[in-house]
Formats: C-alpha cells, structure tokens, sequence
C-alpha cells in the first residue's frame, strides 16, 4: 500500500469520528435553571433523600424522568434536555452554590484586618441555598463561639 492510500484512510477515519461525535447542547438560561430548581424543589424529599439502595434510586430515578418531562413541556422544543443533562445541572449548580457560600464563611475568619471580600451569592445560589438548607449551612452547634462573631460581621456589612 503506498502512502498516499494510508494518508487517505486516515482522513476517512478521522471525518468519521468527527461525524459521530455528539453535538454540544445549547446552554442552560437563568429562566431554565430557575425552572430546574423550582422543579427540585417540589420533589425535593426524594430528589435529597440520603439513603442509597435500589428501591430509592428508583424512585430517584422515577422522579428524575418525571422532572424531564415537567421541564421540556415548559421549554418548549428548543429546550429539549434529557435526565442526564437535568443531573448535572443540578449538581454542577450545587457545587457552585456551596464553594461560593463556604469561601464566604472561610473569608470571615480570615486575619489581617481590612474589609471583607465576600463574593456576592446571585439569586440562583439563593434559591439552591434555601433549597438545601443544613448542607450548606451546617448544623448548628451549642459549643461553638464562632456563630456570635458570624452574625456580627454579617450585620456589619449590611
């Protein structure tokens, strides 16, 4: 076999695997993630829920296919997103949501005087945040003294 044929084989297999790719979905508005949240919010018992055995990932997965459903019938067709995409979204904001809230805490604590940086949380972070509650928040604790100081800093900036 000549070169010019391998080099043409090549090319052949590489258009083919460039036309087998999936395509990149549009991305998420802020009226779609609110959606999102809103969505979870109403399943949130299940959606939460903790405990990892088969009956419960059913159901999780019951509600996340129920959840699709809710959210494309309010979209309309150029918002088609499937359970997978809702997942990740999902997760992705919650991850975002909790970094932001925990270098915001992680930034009162800080030595060396000066202002506070605090990041400003949007109405997304908000809306998960309430969503979520103790795991962003943590549990409260009769033994720590640092509660006193967070408030008084929070009111400071206010």
């Amino acid at each position: 076999m000549c070169f010019c044929k391998k080099r043409g084989i090549k090319k052949l297999r590489f258009q083919l695997t460039m036309n087998t790719q999936p395509k990149r979905g549009s991305n998420f508005s802020k009226d779609e993630e609110y959606l999102l949240i809103s969505l979870v919010a109403k399943y949130k018992s299940i959606i939460e829920l903790k405990a990892t055995n088969a009956v419960t990932w059913k159901k999780k997965h019951n509600k996340w296919i129920q959840i699709e459903k809710e959210f494309n019938s309010n979209c309309g067709l150029n918002g088609r997103k499937s359970v997978k995409m809702l997942k990740e979204k999902y997760i992705n904001l919650k991850k975002k949501t909790k970094k932001k809230i925990s270098k915001n805490k992680l930034n009162i604590n800080l030595t060396g005087g000066g202002p506070i940086t605090q990041e400003v949380l949007s109405e997304v972070d908000a809306a998960i945040s309430d969503l979520l509650e103790q795991q962003v928040t943590g549990l409260p604790s009769i033994f720590d003294s640092d509660k006193d100081i967070i408030s008084h800093s929070q009111n400071d900036v206010s």
